[in-house]
């Protein structure tokens, strides 16, 4: 337990010192803390079970550029280093074990980038994470998520992406190819491609106001305590793995200090339950469960102190429009 609370710790208090001394962080500074609240409404399983499941998740997390490098002047290479750790909390409300379970998942990534002139990006991030319950979290399995995203910007309005992640976004550890891209209407609406992970289009409606109109794969993968929960097994923990597709529409508002908040609505599709061995993915199976669409709705507050952008590194329109880490880097 105390393993990866004492990196999460050390990455917090490295924050605040970087927060403090932005200037270290040149030109490339994108310094993004995030605060999420999510509650997924009472999903019902499509079998004759008649299990019921539920999750409410508080996360935190943050962007954090420790060190860059800026040399030339008008096809300037950018060169630097982030952090990127996150802390995820979920009460999940699952009938077949007749109790609440908190789900605890924590992340400390390391990543970096190198941009060259404002046509090519490439960004790089290695996680190192730990996924458990309340009580699987004494004794801690770590893995390991990761994720290389090139980028080439055609002009100001085209951006073009390829790569490869690992990553546990389906409920299971998958290597997958990355494509994408991203093109930016006269009228300052957005469209943006990466699959199989994202598709987005930000409509702004004001200088303060935007909606975004989002469609993404949400899921993931716990350790889980196992008492006597399934039948034909006495394994003391199983994985508890949730997949599905949630598609909906978020507000977002431009408030002082560098701030936005943002709320959202969304439909969760093609959602599914699974219960299996711990440690192998092809393993036994002891529960799986389809379940009708249910509701998502999320809030969160996400700061950019220091703000002094991607955009400075790597131009994204003529209108100075930031970059959105969420589109350049997302689900990561």
């Amino acid at each position: 337990m105390l393993k990866f609370f004492s990196i999460i710790l050390f990455q917090t208090v490295l924050l605040a010192f970087v927060t403090a001394q932005s200037k270290v962080t040149g030109r490339f500074n994108f310094t993004r803390i995030q605060l999420e609240y999510g509650n997924r409404s009472i999903a019902a399983a499509k079998d004759s079970s008649e299990q019921t499941f539920a999750y409410q998740t508080l996360q935190v997390g943050a962007l954090i550029p420790v060190w860059s490098k800026v040399t030339g002047a008008e096809n300037a290479t950018n060169l630097g280093f982030f952090l990127n750790p996150m802390l995820q909390l979920s009460k999940a409300d699952i009938s077949l074990v007749q109790q609440s379970r908190l789900l605890i998942s924590a992340g400390a990534g390391v990543g970096g980038y190198a941009g060259f002139g404002n046509k090519h990006l490439l960004l790089a991030q290695i996680r190192p994470q730990w996924n458990e319950d309340e009580f699987t979290i004494s004794n801690p399995a770590m893995r390991f998520s990761s994720v290389f995203i090139y980028s080439y910007r055609w002009s100001p309005k085209l951006l073009t992406q390829a790569g490869i992640t690992y990553t546990f976004q389906f409920g299971e550890g998958l290597a997958l190819p990355l494509l994408g891209a991203r093109y930016q209407f006269t009228c300052g609406s957005r469209l943006s491609v990466l699959l199989p992970m994202q598709l987005s289009y930000r409509q702004p409606l004001s200088k303060q106001w935007s909606l975004v109109l989002l469609m993404r794969p949400n899921g993931g993968f716990n350790r889980f305590e196992n008492r006597n929960y399934f039948a034909g097994t006495d394994a003391s923990i199983a994985v508890h793995r949730l997949r599905s597709l949630q598609t909906g529409l978020a507000g977002i508002y431009k408030a002082k200090n560098n701030l936005r908040l943002q709320a959202g609505i969304y439909l969760i599709t093609k959602q599914r339950i699974t219960f299996t061995e711990d440690g192998n993915r092809d393993g036994v199976t002891y529960y799986r469960a389809d379940t009708h669409p249910t509701i998502l709705i999320q809030a969160g507050i996400i700061w950019l102190p220091a703000f002094n952008n991607i955009r400075n590194a790597f131009k994204t329109s003529k209108n100075g429009e930031e970059e959105d880490a969420d589109e350049l880097f997302p689900g990561f």
